[in-house]
């Protein structure tokens, strides 16, 4: 797990978690790999299980070739809209799911988002 102090403006653009994953092509063929981050929101947020909040394509990786992908979070991205309020910064545990689509996951970690 890991844990991010939310000391920002809610629904802010700037960048509060990074996240690098290395993917290896450990098939036969060259290819690429688009990777995406879900997040599962606190329950008090109110939100779908999962909610895709970043992505990034690899370059065509070789066999056994590796690509570091890093992934970034915002402000916006761990908030939720309001009719009337705008953007709500959740806090507590999320979840962070990363995989290939939502049905092929290949990593889940927790991450604790407080108050700054």
């Amino acid at each position: 797990g890991g844990a991010v102090h939310a000391g920002l403006a809610t629904g802010s653009t700037d960048v509060v978690a990074n996240m690098s994953i290395r993917l290896t092509n450990v098939g036969a063929v060259a290819g690429a790999e688009v990777v995406q981050l879900y997040l599962r929101f606190p329950r008090a947020a109110r939100q779908p299980s999962l909610v895709l909040r970043s992505f990034a394509r690899t370059q065509p990786l070789e066999p056994q070739q590796s690509e570091l992908v890093s992934l970034a979070l915002t402000g916006r991205d761990l908030s939720t809209w309001a009719a009337g309020a705008g953007w709500e910064m959740a806090h507590g545990e999320f979840g962070v799911v990363v995989g290939a689509s939502s049905r092929d996951v290949r990593l889940v970690a927790n991450v604790a988002v407080s108050r700054g």
